[in-house]
């Protein structure tokens, strides 16, 4: 988490146990990531995230330049 916030990027978040799921749920309250559930994840919903992610990396990066 520290690293994400530190270097400003988005993360997919798909937590595991213990306070995993509160620090993914933070980072999607203020906008920094999507969180995916293990059990009832699909390969679409992790696939349209992922370039979601990817869309959002290709736009700062130009921006920044």
């Amino acid at each position: 988490m520290e690293e994400t916030i530190a270097a400003n990027k988005p993360i997919i978040g798909i937590p595991f146990h213990s306070d995993q799921t509160t620090n993914v749920d933070t980072c999607v309250k203020y906008g920094m990531g999507k969180m995916l559930d293990l059990e009832d994840m699909t390969v679409e919903e992790l696939r349209e995230y992922i370039l979601e992610i990817m869309n959002y990396l290709k736009y700062h990066l130009k921006v920044m330049n």
